[in-house]
């Protein structure tokens, strides 16, 4: 089952301008800076395989541009499927400099402020962790404002990926005995996320839940109708911006919906080829700084 076909009811939008997908050089001859780039007012970008290079690092540049970018009074957002608690570690000491959609749009921030917040239903989160009880390969982790929790008891590979993607970790052995509000349960997934962990969730799990693939091995539970499309909605509304006044960056499937709720939405380079009917655009690979490069050339250099 590819992307697509789970995710059917995502309608592709038509190219802007026709050109050959993941090649720069067709990107760059057909965008011209000043005529369909006039005027934008919010980026939001995602972060892995993104914004950040295969290290995990940011560009060099980054904090210099985003200063121009606040200069112009344009809104950046930082959009991920990470922990809000994560993004402040990640982004610290400019933190409180920028807007986060984290958790796949289950919390959003401003400035250090939270602005909203869906928790999963309770029942939700009981029966996640009944399914995942009987799916071996499958490691739930669960996040909320007080930290991340997992079971990693005998499984140092699980240890290992939660201490690359989670802040403030905790040991837990019976995940069922914490009760806090969860704002999303990833399901580290060896066996693959699409083939396997996606394919073997029940349809009662699927009626009362968001399931979004976010990585090779991880797929995301957050409560229905939860996603990084409608929790850019809100920023949208917020400022009383445009999809025409809106560029979007992203590479994998929980970016989708994001994708759809601007007129500049780009898909990275080194994305799947079933992601690139989400974009109007390509944008070279996070490892070429795609999403600097392409800041800089059509929204900075535009306003000079």
């Amino acid at each position: 089952m590819t992307f697509v076909m789970a995710f059917k009811h995502c309608r592709q939008r038509p190219r802007l301008f026709p050109f050959g997908m993941g090649s720069k050089k067709n990107l760059n001859l057909h965008i011209d800076r000043k005529a369909v780039i006039p005027m934008i007012r919010l980026i939001a970008s995602d972060l892995d395989g993104t914004l950040l290079n295969s290290q995990r690092q940011l560009p060099k540049d980054f904090f210099s541009v985003i200063d121009r970018l606040n200069q112009l009074g344009v809104l950046f957002i930082a959009a991920s499927g990470r922990s809000y608690p994560t993004l402040r570690r990640d982004f610290a000491p400019h933190s409180d400099e920028l807007c986060f959609i984290s958790d796949n749009g289950a919390r959003i921030a401003e400035h250090g402020k939270i602005l909203q917040k869906d928790p999963i239903p309770p029942q939700v989160v009981s029966q996640v962790l009944e399914t995942c009880a009987s799916l071996p390969e499958v490691k739930p982790v669960l996040t909320s404002d007080r930290g991340t929790y997992a079971n990693t008891k005998g499984e140092p590979w699980f240890h290992d990926c939660i201490l690359a993607y989670f802040d403030n970790y905790q040991q837990v052995d019976d995940l069922s005995s914490v009760h806090e509000d969860f704002y999303k349960i990833s399901l580290c997934d060896r066996a693959g996320a699409v083939k396997n962990s996606f394919r073997l969730m029940p349809q009662s799990l699927r009626d009362s839940a968001d399931l979004q693939v976010s990585g090779f091995i991880w797929l995301d539970v957050m409560k229905k109708g939860v996603d990084k499309g409608k929790a850019l909605q809100a920023f949208q509304k917020r400022y009383g911006i445009s999809k025409e006044e809106t560029m979007v960056f992203g590479d994998f499937y929980n970016d989708s919906q994001m994708l759809l709720q601007a007129k500049y939405s780009f898909v990275m380079e080194n994305a799947n080829e079933d992601m690139k009917p989400f974009g109007n655009f390509i944008a070279p690979s996070n490892d070429d700084d795609g999403v600097m490069r392409m800041i800089k050339k059509y929204v900075l250099d535009a306003r000079r």
